[in-house]
């Protein structure tokens, strides 16, 4: 299925809002299509929606397009190449536009020469060819826009459609409808899928979808036949359909923060303004509210990873984007369990839940759900990951109740200065507590990832860059629980100022490495940062300032 390029005056442009009625199948039709089986690169069966999904949110940056549906969208573009070629789908981005002369969304067409290639392949070959680490954010910018014109490309030729199960095939490979090997191990299967594409045109024209439906079914009963061995339920199907539409992360880092930030008003106007009775009643009230809403969106999200849990069938903290998500649930679990200690102990949680999850939405972690790594199938999997990154819950926590402490020591004064005192001194006996918690996890973690080490790479520790800040993160917060037994570093401040910079560390490991670093555990990486951003060293500048004005003030 070959994509030509002619030039402009050859080929209509209509525009989409007045788009022929062939160009898209019902919505009705695309609901029972979302759940045909496709074989993705990975070589999961993922339904249809999944496929649709991630190439629809890969190449526009969204979840519909003029009020369609994935599905619907998709496989217009795999029918009609010549009408989707001028239609404005592909997101630029913006620090491009200006050189490239292009809008926030441009055409196929736009970005392609005379024989369908990209445009600027030559600024793109320069870009590639750079070492990660020396790519700056133009470079970034254009390769992720390769990208996505390649993955349209691709729509345009078939190559997402693996939707033909072969009997007996020993590596269990779905193969393209008219694929030239298809018709050699099985003409059959070609016929059945070629007959149900064939029916999408006639009945899109008159609207009537009966002989299709019929024989979608059909399909869908041969992929069940004949791929038997590697098919997933129906159940798990139609599960993943339903966890591809609710948006689940998205959807819970917005309501915490919003509800954190609620409750954290309303504490830090309780303790510092000390509202009359009537208003303390109503400060009650909405704390109650706020409570039992964060408690609700809890369960959503703990509900997510199960469902993720269920659809892969591994355990959901396998990689970097279903780690941040992990660890988010745990923090939010650590907010409730230790609340009762002091009431601020859950907006901090839900604020530092919805950052973790909102870094999950910035592009530098892949979403999609896709096979384990050979060294992670394992049962250490589920002991090693979980309690080391469950350990960055409880040392975050510990970080965001030392802000909020320094941010106590510069509003106290001496009208409400018993009370701030008061609640800075709980604030600091939990944290406390919460940090020793957490670097008993990492220590025990970061042993127990000796031991996976040696079975799966030979050795206990070979001083690779996760091991080695791993290991300095356990220093680190070592020495911020002893500083106690140095007369003049023993105070409330100085442990609330190194409880929120000693987090420093776990970023690091977290995210640096990753990111920055290469080593044996980069089969969890996401796509790199290449140099230093500048907004960081920003945001580091600034946490800098509100220490120093912190120390003048307490």
């Amino acid at each position: 299925f070959p994509v030509t390029i002619r030039p402009a005056d050859q080929v209509a442009k209509p525009e989409i809002k007045n788009k022929p009625v062939q160009t898209i199948m019902s919505e009705e039709h695309s609901k029972e299509l979302s759940s045909l089986l496709v074989q993705d690169f990975d070589g999961r069966i993922v339904p249809m929606h999944t496929v649709c999904d991630q190439i629809l949110r890969k190449v526009y940056r969204g979840t519909e397009f003029e009020g369609h549906n994935p599905v619907q969208v998709v496989m217009s573009m795999h029918m009609y190449p010549e009408f989707w070629l001028d239609q404005k789908v592909i997101n630029v981005p913006s620090n491009l536009r200006d050189k490239y002369k292009l809008g926030a969304y441009a055409s196929f067409r736009e970005l392609a020469n005379e024989v369908g290639d990209f445009k600027w392949m030559e600024d793109y070959r320069a870009a590639h060819q750079k070492l990660e680490s020396r790519r700056n954010e133009f470079d970034k910018k254009l390769i992720k826009l390769v990208d996505r014109f390649q993955v349209l490309q691709s729509v345009f030729s078939w190559q997402y459609m693996r939707i033909i199960p072969v009997k007996k095939d020993p590596n269990n490979t779905w193969y393209v409808p008219l694929n030239g090997e298809l018709m050699r191990l099985d003409s059959t299967a070609s016929t059945v899928a070629v007959k149900y594409i064939s029916s999408w045109d006639e009945a899109a024209k008159p609207g009537k979808y009966g002989a299709t439906d019929d024989l979608l079914k059909a399909l869908k009963k041969f992929q069940r036949v004949e791929g038997a061995k590697v098919v997933p339920s129906e159940t798990a199907i139609n599960l993943e359909i339903s966890y591809n539409k609710m948006n689940i992360f998205k959807n819970s880092y917005r309501s915490y923060l919003l509800l954190g930030l609620i409750l954290l008003i309303v504490y830090f106007v309780h303790i510092l303004v000390q509202p009359t009775q009537k208003a303390f009643r109503r400060y009650s009230t909405v704390k109650k509210l706020v409570i039992v809403s964060l408690i609700i969106i809890f369960v959503y999200h703990g509900i997510g990873l199960g469902f993720r849990w269920y659809i892969s069938g591994h355990a959901p903290w396998s990689n970097g984007y279903e780690a941040l998500i992990f660890i988010a649930w745990v923090t939010m679990a650590l907010g409730f369990t230790v609340a009762r200690k002091n009431p601020v102990i859950i907006p901090g949680a839900a604020i530092l839940a919805a950052l973790m999850i909102f870094v999950t939405e910035m592009e530098l972690m892949d979403p999609e759900i896709s096979p384990l790594q050979p060294v992670l199938k394992s049962y250490w999997l589920k002991i090693h990951v979980a309690i080391i990154t469950g350990s960055y819950a409880f040392l975050g926590l510990g970080a965001i109740l030392g802000f909020m402490n320094l941010f106590l020591y510069i509003f106290r004064n001496p009208t409400n200065g018993k009370l701030v005192t008061l609640n800075i001194n709980e604030l600091t006996y939990v944290s406390e507590m919460i940090i020793t918690i957490g670097l008993f996890m990492l220590t025990i973690g970061t042993f127990l990832g000796g031991v996976w080490a040696n079975e799966s790479w030979g050795r206990y520790w070979g001083w690779d860059p996760k091991e080695t800040w791993a290991l300095v993160s356990v220093l680190v917060y070592a020495i911020i629980l002893h500083l106690r037994y140095i007369p003049s570093l023993k105070g409330k401040f100085t442990f609330n100022v190194v409880s929120l910079w000693g987090f420093s560390s776990i970023l690091f490991t977290f995210f640096g490495v990753n990111f920055y670093l290469v080593g044996l555990h980069s089969y969890a990486q996401g796509e790199g940062l290449g140099k230093f951003p500048g907004w960081l060293w920003i945001l580091i500048g600034g946490f800098i300032i509100f220490t120093l004005i912190d120390w003048s003030c307490s």
